[in-house]
């Protein structure tokens, strides 16, 4: 039995082209996600939205989007989150959110995390809990009838008066 697992930054327009393809796959529902598709190609190429890739024997598994919170100063934005059934389950989202987390503290920009996702996620928001996300509120988001939930980790000790900083700011 062998395994050849490979976690990286993207690195060039076929890194790219291999995250279109695959977030492109599965839409989720979303309002107007071509479109947000089509955005985050030419951001992710123009270097204003990051990527870490999961590769499984040379094929992507995996991705974590994310970018400086465009509202929220010090606050870095996760914008997807996605991961194969072929490789579920074996912390390939996990290790993404936390290598994530390890560059965001490093750079000394951020003081916390953020991401959102539908309340009937329930796979996602387990996986975010784990990751020592907290529920900050319930908003609807996109223009739909569907609920989403907002998350935040603190990066800092003092993280006193976050939750209630970016609970105001959805409010």
């Amino acid at each position: 039995m062998g395994f050849n697992f490979e976690f990286r930054q993207i690195e060039d327009y076929r890194d790219v082209s291999r995250i279109i393809d695959f977030i492109s796959s599965k839409p989720l529902n979303y309002p107007n996600y071509n479109m947000w598709v089509e955005k985050t190609e030419q951001e992710l190429l123009q270097g204003q939205k990051q990527s870490i890739i999961a590769l499984f024997d040379n094929h992507l598994a995996g991705d974590v989007i994310y970018q400086p919170h465009k509202q929220i100063p010090g606050f870095l934005e996760i914008k997807n989150v996605r991961v194969s059934e072929e490789v579920r389950r074996r912390d390939f989202g996990h290790f993404m959110l936390k290598q994530i987390e390890v560059e965001a503290r490093n750079s000394g920009n951020y003081s916390a995390l953020i991401v959102d996702a539908r309340v009937s996620q329930r796979d996602i928001i387990n996986l975010l809990t784990f990751s020592g996300f907290s529920p900050v509120t319930s908003i609807s988001l996109y223009d739909s009838n569907e609920e989403d939930i907002i998350m935040i980790k603190s990066l800092t000790k003092e993280n006193s008066g976050l939750i209630q900083l970016t609970k105001s700011f959805f409010d």
